[in-house]
């Protein structure tokens, strides 16, 4: 028997189609979720530094998508055709270009990075929304089952209806004007074995959803920064006077600033998002040299 093992970060992410995909298989898998203590020691263990990884009897698969495949096709949630299978793969690529447009919008409003959550919706997210649900909309105009691609459920389905959950989340009436799409949305999320799942699955209790949070006495201080600043003026690390504790504020702040700018190479090069690393570096340098 096989034997699976899933490596991701608590959250639902990169790793909650594949948990998916598992679930709709009825197959058995090792939910393995990774603590931010626990990943700098399984960091250089992983092929490319980064999560989620699937291993398989012992061989490890990275990247969230070629994962996806990987079960997908295996369990037959991959179209039941080769054309439908490259169909079911575009849709699964294009999502991820979409993804990238839209990640900075997405991190700030999930909490993962400062920004300006509605200047972003307003320019970057809603743009990018309407031309790629667009499209997803023409699919589902095509489909006799409400499916985006034949007569049944593929992973593709399960990518569209995950981004649509995790947008609502901070976005409630994102899907409005695009009915095939929530139509989509409640046909894919009632399919009972995955129903089940989504009911049942470890639920993330946090106040703003997301690490850190400091629990004192059973109170909860959620934001990294905040926790610091309690836990610094509290034991005397965070100046002398109310002009040293401004000054050391406003340090923090203007860190976090700079932790804003080079996200974009932060989280690929630690293992805590895909991307490309070179061109995080080099694309930034060449426009403000070049000028382009």
């Amino acid at each position: 028997m096989v034997q699976y093992k899933l490596y991701y970060f608590g959250g639902r992410g990169l790793g909650e189609v594949i948990r998916q995909l598992f679930a709709l298989a009825a197959v058995d898998f090792e939910d393995i979720r990774v603590t931010q203590e626990q990943w700098p020691a399984l960091k250089p263990k992983m092929p490319f530094g980064n999560l989620p990884v699937l291993e398989v009897d012992g061989q490890q698969i990275p990247q969230s998508q070629a994962i996806a495949r990987y079960v997908a096709r295996k369990y037959g949630y991959a179209g039941k055709t080769p054309y439908e299978e490259a169909i079911v793969d575009a849709l699964a690529d294009q999502y991820k270009d979409f993804y990238v447009e839209i990640k900075n919008f997405y991190y700030p409003a999930m909490g993962l990075a400062k920004g300006d959550v509605e200047s972003a919706k307003k320019n970057i997210l809603i743009p990018a929304r309407d031309r790629f649900l667009g499209y997803m909309t023409n699919f589902l105009k095509k489909s006799n089952t409400g499916y985006l691609v034949g007569n049944d459920l593929t992973y593709a389905d399960l990518i569209l209806a995950e981004h649509v959950f995790s947008i609502r989340t901070v976005f409630p009436e994102y899907t409005n004007g695009f009915p095939e799409v929530e139509e989509h949305y409640r046909k894919v999320t009632s399919v009972p074995k995955l129903k089940k799942w989504l009911d049942e699955r470890p639920k993330t209790r946090m106040p703003f959803g997301q690490m850190p949070v400091l629990e004192v006495d059973g109170e909860q201080i959620p934001q990294s920064l905040a926790i610091t600043r309690y836990l610094a003026r509290k034991y005397g690390f965070a100046g002398k006077t109310p002009y040293e504790e401004a000054i050391v504020d406003a340090l923090a702040d203007q860190y976090k600033d700079f932790y804003v700018e080079i996200k974009s190479y932060y989280y690929p090069a630690m293992g805590l998002a895909e991307g490309d690393v070179v061109c995080a570096i080099a694309l930034p340098f060449f426009s403000s040299v070049l000028n382009v």
